[in-house]
């Protein structure tokens, strides 16, 4: 008797170590997530060159927002960082945050 394999095909961004996450909770109010956690984490993530890759983590107190993006580590400054956060809000059409802790 001969056992059955049990194929499972992965979707390959499920592998991808720098997809990137956008999750913002759709019972919230957009208005309450009003102060973030932001950090530039150093990840032993490197891009086809091998130059270092920099992972933007933000969320709020309560996690109803999370998001992450990926940078190359030569472009982080506070113009990308802005940038990035103008973005969130366009992206997820929620107000800017009255208030920012950076970590590090």
């Amino acid at each position: 008797m001969e056992a059955e394999l049990d194929e499972t095909i992965f979707d390959e961004e499920d592998d991808d170590p720098i997809a990137e996450l956008s999750y913002l909770d759709p019972e919230a109010d957009p208005q309450s997530s009003n102060e973030w956690q932001v950090d530039f984490c150093s990840r032993p993530i490197l891009d086809i060159t091998g130059k270092k890759i920099r992972e933007l983590v933000v969320c709020d107190d309560s996690l109803s927002l999370q998001y992450t993006k990926y940078f190359p580590n030569n472009v982080i400054n506070s113009v990308t960082l802005k940038d990035a956060i103008v973005s969130i809000c366009d992206e997820l059409d929620i107000p800017l945050p009255d208030k920012i802790s950076f970590f590090g």
